[in-house]
């Protein structure tokens, strides 16, 4: 059993699937197995992930009709056997010790969760979920993607987790609040954050982050709704609340970028969100991790008596829908 399953979801990226590929096969640390799936590509991706096979016996390939990002995920996890799993996606690459001291650390440490490329470097126990999001999840402290993350495939495999194929955008959030859930079945958490940079991003055109901006408001309060269903029973009802607000405002800040009109969202049906009348519950340290201004206070405060009082159309106005 290697220590770390690397899964490669890949459509469309042969220009830097080759980079993505090598950076992990150059790794110091070599207990590894690679799993990438192809999910119907229709370029050169399939080819290239089969050559790289012949090459390498650490390598596992899978060619699968084209289902999305999720679906290329759940493949490669049904058939990882790392003692970790890491995320790396197609158009981006890893720094060649970023195994070794990812090993390092794990040995150390132990944790349930590692987060890399963060902007601290901490290490924190906890015996509550509640006070978990607070200090982590509502900060974005610990970021919504899977890439910068380090997963225990124990975990994912004893509580059947997945990403959720019906979700384009925020797949990976919903993934991540179901590990957090999982892994506070069994008390104290360890969770570990390491500011060095093992991972490389690559921002490109085309990207599923780059497109349908005006559809996220309703990806965003869609997502609302299953992490609610996920944690109504572990999360108290003003962190729930402070979910709401999060992905309300996000995606409404999302869809303007989209030309989403007030018009628009003065038509989408409120009328199951009653997280709508409890922001004062919240508002204090909404503020402080939003780091608010005056002006944006005012505003804020506006835009929800708005929405309470069902003026959706001036309450899209006031948060700059046109």
């Amino acid at each position: 059993m290697p220590t770390f399953s690397i899964i490669v979801p890949i459509y469309r990226t042969e220009k830097y699937l080759e980079k993505c590929i090598s950076s992990i096969l150059k790794q110091t640390y070599e207990d590894f197995e690679l799993i990438l799936v192809d999910d119907g590509s229709p370029d050169r991706c399939p080819f290239i992930c089969d050559e790289y096979k012949k090459k390498d016996s650490r390598i596992k390939v899978l060619h699968k009709k084209n289902g999305g990002v999720s679906s290329a995920r759940n493949l490669g996890l049904s058939i990882a056997t790392g003692t970790y799993v890491w995320f790396v996606d197609s158009d981006d690459y890893i720094e060649p010790d970023a195994l070794q001291k990812l090993n390092e650390s794990q040995q150390e440490t132990g944790a349930d969760l590692c987060v890399f490329n963060s902007k601290s470097e901490e290490m924190d126990r906890f015996d509550n979920i509640n006070y978990f999001f607070n200090q982590y999840y509502f900060t974005y402290k610990l970021g919504f993607e899977p890439w910068n993350k380090i997963y225990r495939r124990e975990i994912i495999q004893k509580y059947n987790l997945e990403f959720d194929v019906q979700e384009a955008i925020g797949e990976d959030l919903l993934f991540n609040i179901q590990y957090y859930k999982a892994i506070f079945h069994k008390v104290p958490v360890t969770i570990l954050f390491k500011k060095e940079v093992y991972y490389q991003y690559v921002n490109r055109e085309g990207s599923a982050m780059n497109t349908a901006f005006k559809k996220r408001i309703y990806q965003q309060l869609r997502l609302f709704v299953k992490i609610r269903e996920i944690c109504q029973e572990v999360l108290e009802d003003k962190n729930i609340v402070y979910l709401f607000y999060m992905h309300l405002i996000s995606g409404i800040g999302q869809a303007k970028q989209g030309k989403l009109t007030s018009q628009e969202f003065s038509e989408i049906d409120f009328f199951d969100y009653k997280e709508i009348n409890k922001f004062k519950e919240i508002r204090k340290v909404f503020f402080r991790n939003e780091h608010a201004s005056t002006a944006g206070k005012i505003r804020i405060e506006l835009f929800v008596w708005l929405m309470k009082n069902k003026s959706y159309k001036l309450a899209g106005k006031v948060m700059g829908l046109k």
